[in-house]
């Protein structure tokens, strides 16, 4: 069975591969990591005739190319054994294989399949005629009594991001819909705008992962 793991572009992959046997006086000497369906190892860490801590590690220029490192941790938590791949790269997606060879136990593969989230690239305000408001910050002005309808939309992200409207820390819109393949927009609409409504900030988020904040945008309410 494989592990799934999931890291955010240009974030960190941590792929785990335990080294622990049943028999606690075996000795590792080889650890070679394999992606997809390649028989060409793309990281090896080699311990024959010396200590874990003294082996040798090796990576692949172009596959992993100074990006990857294989951490031995004493406990198999909370990350345990592990290649740490930095700046992941939408290329690192993909299944892992990892092949452990020791003294007198027998060879042990486990899998890692890694998937890349993509965060949300650019947010976009736009008021009832379509303008983009974004760059003044402030959408209106609105007569009191009147319905101001906004519109957020998010570019880019994969998996499709949500896009909610937020109000002083509060969420007061959820109801996003994809335009296409590449952005998702959120309505909001607030009617019966009332004086006290001035100067309210209202705040787009987009996000598709709980590991790096959300993309966030920011309008003030103009009323007379």
């Amino acid at each position: 069975a494989s592990v799934e793991t999931t890291a955010v572009l240009t974030g960190v992959a941590r792929l785990p591969c335990s080294l622990q046997t049943t028999d606690p006086t075996d000795k590792v000497t080889l650890v070679i990591w394999y992606k997809d369906s390649s028989n060409t190892p793309i990281y090896s860490l080699d311990a024959r005739g010396r200590s874990l801590d003294q082996a040798t590690h090796w990576a692949d220029e172009h596959a992993l190319g100074g990006r990857a490192f294989f951490r031995v941790t004493e406990t198999e938590l909370p990350a345990g054994t592990h290649l740490a791949v930095e700046n992941v790269r939408d290329m690192d997606a993909g299944s892992y294989k990892c092949r452990v060879d020791f003294q007198g136990s027998p060879t042990r593969n486990s899998m890692v399949n890694l998937t890349v989230i993509v965060p949300p690239r650019k947010l976009t305000i736009l008021d009832e005629n379509g303008t983009n408001v974004q760059q003044k910050r402030v959408i209106g002005p609105y007569t009191e009594g009147s319905t101001a309808q906004i519109t957020c939309v998010a570019t880019g992200g994969r998996p499709a991001p949500r896009v909610t409207w937020w109000k002083e820390g509060i969420e007061i819109d959820n109801s996003d819909e994809a335009l296409s393949e590449r952005r998702v927009k959120n309505i909001l609409r607030l009617e019966n705008l009332e004086r006290r409504h001035l100067n309210t900030v209202l705040t787009c988020k987009a996000s598709n992962n709980d590991m790096v904040s959300p993309l966030t945008a920011n309008v003030t309410l103009d009323i007379y």
